[in-house]
């Protein structure tokens, strides 16, 4: 996210790279340093006032590190805003920090996959808004609040409690998404277009209201009961730098560019104090060193045991097991346990039986195994947009360089001479690989090749390779009127078994020449496949709802002849081609998945079919004489 901000700026920050992290402690890590940590960050999250003003100091002082304290560690204090109590705890912290950090403090929310359900049931329909010429915000207000029972509980609760809401949601929420709409998921990741920023106060003042009355549907867990909160937070390099600048540590810092575990051990915010608290569980303790130490060999006693384990054991690892070894000998003197393994095998295996009981009936009683399915459901989905939004913004910079200005120059060159063509296409793919490289992000060929691919197709429109190419645009206007003169029998002729129910029901064509037609209408190769493939399966799917199981290349290109017969699309014979010449002769970096491509190929076929049928009635066999295949009888 820091990168989506910046890279307007010409000072772009390195790309992070979105996937996961190894969760072994680095080996430079030591013991002490964890503690003092643990300790830091246990002390401010034990006060969210004394977070505030803690971050509030530190953004003063260094106000260039707002993205990383903003995307990267404010988020890892919090768990990511897991559960319904991670994200109480941080709108109690958003109110109590300074109003100048709002703004900047709404991007954890909204960005948070909360956010992105609420983005995500409009997108379709916001990003018709703002294609059009004059896209009005207002129409944009009116579907937030007809789609209000989305936007999640978090913003709701602040409303609630400022007092100015509509100033706040304005400035930190609303103004923010208009900006950048295709950055937090409004619109589809490649729109470049924004809303403009005047709208009618009235309609912000309604959905306020029912913002502030009404409460939204449940998309994260809820809140976890606990009196001691003992667990560990994960942390970036950055974030540890930020820690020990907070804490004011002197101790020396970690140098590896990696994950930190930190163990916090802090009382719940929302439970007072108990006089006496009871200690960590010596079980939970001596079940991490179980998991992770190979206890093949048993010795006389408990102790003898796992440090025997800890000896043989190995990796970066090593110093996170020592840490939990010290733990388990000062818990085992605490409760003056026994020093019989027997005992300890005994307590893993009650306890392990107990877990199992409160397990099962939480699952028969609660509705959170659903909501965590969900939840993961949600946070993939919105990964995946944070790449494509990183990766369509890179190309977008890659753009602006200039290598596109060759393809304006070389238009004629390029519909007329396929290996000029894909030259060119593979000269711009490596432009690209070269360009990623010095902004750090690594992409293959082949995730490049659709960006490059698209970009390129939408200079070489359909509109442009007719130009060049008139005796397409004749041929297209005599296989449509041969069409409409032999519509029925052509359906006829190509109807054999399960395809004779297009026959009887015609009406089970209209989707799949809906879509045929529009991808025929389409300017662009990328929009033309897509429909292609939507009206294939389309018909695929008929076939199937029907009671047809198994539908094989053999029935592909007569259904699509029935199709073709049925729809009679525009410019048959010039999209053929096109196809053809821009992407059926592709040699490396397909930029479309073998589906669309099998289809299209499908396109071309039938083209070659009716120009063959054309040659029949005595003209001149078209297809041959441009290099057809017509092996269809």
């Amino acid at each position: 996210m820091s990168l989506l901000h910046h890279a307007r700026t010409g000072c772009p920050s390195d790309v992070l790279v979105i996937g996961p992290h190894t969760m072994v402690t680095p080996q430079n890590f030591t013991p002490a340093q964890s503690r003092a940590f643990g300790r830091v960050v246990g002390d401010i999250l034990s006060d969210e006032e004394t977070l505030a003003t803690r971050i509030g100091r530190y953004l003063s002082s260094k106000p260039e590190n707002i993205d990383r304290v903003v995307f990267s560690f404010i988020p890892a204090l919090f768990s990511t805003l897991w559960s319904q109590d991670e994200m109480e705890r941080f709108v109690r912290f958003f109110l109590l920090c300074d109003p100048s950090l709002h703004r900047e403090l709404a991007k954890i929310l909204l960005v948070h996959p909360s956010f992105f359900v609420f983005f995500s049931s409009i997108q379709s329909l916001a990003t018709e808004i703002l294609e059009r010429e004059n896209p009005s915000v207002d129409e944009l207000l009116d579907l937030f609040l007809s789609h209000s029972y989305f936007i999640p509980s978090s913003l709701r609760s602040i409303l609630r409690q400022v007092q100015d809401p509509i100033s706040l949601f304005t400035q930190c929420f609303l103004n923010q998404i208009l900006e950048n709409p295709a950055l937090y998921g409004l619109v589809k990741p490649k729109t470049r277009k924004v809303f403009p920023t005047e709208y009618n106060i009235e309609k912000v003042r309604d959905l306020v209201d029912q913002l502030k009355s009404k409460n939204s549907i449940q998309v994260i867990p809820e809140n976890v009961s606990r009196d001691i909160c003992d667990f560990s937070l994960y942390f970036f390099k950055s974030d540890i730098d930020i820690i020990s600048e907070i804490g004011q540590l002197t101790i020396d810092l970690p140098t590896a560019d990696s994950v930190y575990p930190i163990k916090i051990n802090i009382l719940s915010s929302d439970v007072s104090p108990t006089p006496q608290p009871s200690p960590p569980s010596i079980e939970k303790i001596l079940r991490d060193l179980v998991i992770h130490l190979d206890l093949s060999f048993a010795k006389p006693t408990i102790l003898e045991t796992l440090d025997s384990a800890l000896v043989l054991h190995a990796g970066p690892s090593k110093i996170e097991q020592e840490l939990h070894l010290d733990e388990f000998k000062q818990m085992k003197r605490m409760l003056n346990a026994p020093d019989e393994v027997g005992y300890y095998i005994n307590l893993l295996r009650e306890a392990y039986e107990q877990r199992m009981k409160d397990r099962n009936e939480t699952l028969k009683n609660s509705s959170s195994t659903e909501i965590f399915r969900v939840q993961m459901i949600q946070c993939s989905q919105e990964e995946a947009f944070l790449v494509k939004s990183i990766q369509t913004l890179l190309i977008c910079e890659w753009i602006e360089e200039g290598d596109l200005e060759q393809v304006e120059t070389d238009k004629e060159l390029l519909c007329k001479d396929n290996a000029a063509f894909q030259q060119l296409y593979l000269n711009l793919v490596d432009s690209v690989v070269s360009f990623l490289a010095k902004k750090k992000y690594q992409m293959t060929h082949e995730q490049i090749a659709p960006y490059v691919f698209e970009n390129v197709m939408n200079i070489l429109t359909l509109d442009v390779y007719q130009s060049y190419h008139p005796e397409f645009v004749e041929l297209d206007e005599k296989i449509r009127k041969y069409i409409e003169e032999n519509s029925e029998n052509l359906i006829a002729l190509n109807s054999p078994g399960p395809l004779k129910i297009f026959q009887t029901d015609p009406s089970l064509l209209d989707l799949a020449s809906e879509h045929l037609l529009e991808g025929f209408n389409a300017k662009t190769l990328m929009k033309m496949t897509d429909d292609i493939d939507h009206a294939i399966s389309a018909l695929i799917n008929v076939l199937s709802f029907q009671g047809y199981c198994e539908i094989g290349a053999d029935h592909i290109l007569p259904m699509t002849l029935i199709l073709c017969a049925k729809a009679n699309p525009p410019h048959f014979c010039s999209i053929a081609n096109y196809l053809e010449h821009f992407l059926l002769m592709m040699s490396e970096y397909s930029p479309v998945p073998q589906s669309l491509e099998y289809h299209s190929t499908v396109i071309r076929t039938a083209s070659a079919y009716f120009l063959k049928e054309l040659g029949k009635k005595g003209k001149k066999c078209l297809g041959r004489s441009l290099g057809f295949s017509c092996s269809h009888d």
